[in-house]
């Protein structure tokens, strides 16, 4: 099920052989993502500013002030369009983002570029089995996609996140948490309903200190945010 690197700008030159065998799952990943890349920006951009009116209530930010500028070498796992790998990228840092999708990569790869950034580089790849070597990076970020996985594929990706790890090295996994404000916990629990099946509700009450501490990390806090929290672990 790997995905191998993939630099195309031009999601249609990627064929089927350059990517690996795809599973069904990935495709219709594939499939809602290449609709979904055209808009994904600026929707989740309005989104994330009503809900996220201050900088302390967004994780991302969050996220991006956790790690110091120190020639780190940092794996975002599920970039999407490259919103944290962009954010971490002001910094003498270097960044390598992997996602699934081909579209999605295209428009992280044209942000970087009219950004002029070259401390960046986008592959498409499967979380599940990550084609780096062991102990590569200092930092891994993921925002926003674990809740995406059904459970034992989602241990897979940490697993290969914690492979890829160095040792001491940190992660920073960002993803929907319960919210304290009644009325926003009413609004968040009808979005889930509507947009997700019943298991994104489970994944709210994941135990993530037995789970990372299962595969190996050492979990140092988990932070909240709004409807969200930050994961902070160690390997």
């Amino acid at each position: 099920m790997a995905l191998d690197l993939c630099q195309s700008e031009d999601p249609k030159k990627t064929t089927t052989a350059e990517r690996g065998p795809v599973s069904e799952n990935d495709r219709q990943m594939i499939s809602k993502y290449k609709v979904f890349s055209r808009s994904y920006d600026n929707v989740f951009y309005l989104l994330e500013r009503l809900v996220f009116w201050k900088d302390e209530m967004d994780p991302r930010a969050v996220l991006v002030r956790k790690i110091p500028d120190d020639d780190l070498s940092i794996l975002d796992v599920c970039c999407g369009t490259g919103r944290d790998s962009l954010a971490l990228a002001k910094s003498n840092n270097t960044i390598t983002g992997i996602d699934l999708s081909p579209h999605m990569l295209a428009r992280a790869r044209k942000k970087a570029r009219m950004k002029g950034l070259t401390n960046t580089s986008f592959h498409q790849m499967n979380a599940t089995e990550v084609g780096f070597q062991d102990q590569e990076f200092d930092v891994i970020v993921s925002s926003f996609a674990l809740h995406e996985m059904d459970y034992e594929p989602m241990i897979t990706a940490l697993k290969e996140m914690h492979r890829v790890l160095k040792k001491g090295g940190r992660i920073y996994l960002v993803d929907y948490g319960r919210e304290d404000h009644p009325v926003l916990q009413w609004v968040f629990s009808a979005y889930l309903k509507i947009s997700y099946p019943q298991r994104v509700h489970e994944f709210l009450d994941y135990d993530w200190n037995k789970i990372l501490g299962d595969i190996g990390f050492r979990l140092d806090a988990i932070e909240k945010c709004r409807v969200s929290r930050l994961i902070c672990a160690m390997k």
